[in-house]
């Protein structure tokens, strides 16, 4: 039972590392740019006075901080403690903030299926942190000092696009939904792909060089 428990939370805790906020930052990024609601949340400006909303401005900032430390993060093999709680916090309170959002506009949704995505997202969110805040997560267990691969790089890209593109033209569902979607991939799906790309790849490399 003990060995379970050990297994059950070494795959809870090792979906958090520098290729899901990665993910996560290019996911920001691509609705930042596609999507007017999702735009909106971040440094709006309002009409009448023409001034930028306090909560929107705090939003964008916290955006631009998490966005620049993921960066960092992804191609610096000199991380320290406090970049990687941050990162972490970053990571969660995303993941809570768009399930909450989301939440907030269920009668909105087009069908019932779309409700599992933020409500994995939060129970998931929510189990990370109250381990994260017990100390049964060791921060460095999920950030390692190896750099992000640029084809892993393109590989998340192209696959976050795909879901994207699919979920906002073919589904019609808002920015809300996609984002769940796109974190719920990235939590569960995300982790196995790499190491599928990585077994794949040393494979290769062996054929070509031995």
């Amino acid at each position: 039972m003990l060995k379970i428990k050990e297994f059950l939370l070494d795959k809870l805790v090792t979906s958090y590392n520098e290729s899901t906020s990665f993910v996560m930052t290019i996911t920001i990024t691509l609705l930042y740019i596609k999507d007017k609601e999702f735009r909106d949340i971040f440094f709006n400006l309002e009409k009448v006075s023409g001034k930028t909303d306090f909560t929107s401005f705090i939003f964008g900032i916290f955006l631009i901080i998490g966005i620049l430390l993921t960066i960092y993060n992804a191609f610096s093999n000199k991380k320290n403690h406090w970049d990687n709680e941050i990162l972490l916090t970053y990571i969660l309170l995303i993941n809570i903030f768009v399930s909450l959002f989301t939440f907030q506009y269920l009668d909105k949704l087009h069908s019932n299926y779309e409700v599992i995505f933020p409500f994995f997202n939060i129970i998931y969110s929510y189990t990370i942190g109250i381990l994260f805040i017990k100390g049964k997560i060791e921060v460095k267990r999920l950030f390692s000092d190896k750099d992000i691969q640029l084809h892993e790089i393109l590989i998340d890209t192209i696959i976050i696009t795909l879901i994207i593109f699919y979920s906002k033209n073919k589904l019609n569902n808002n920015w809300m939904i996609t984002f769940s979607i796109c974190i719920s991939y990235t939590i569960t799906l995300n982790s196995l792909i790499i190491k599928f790309n990585r077994i794949i790849l040393s494979k290769i490399r062996y054929l070509l060089f031995k």
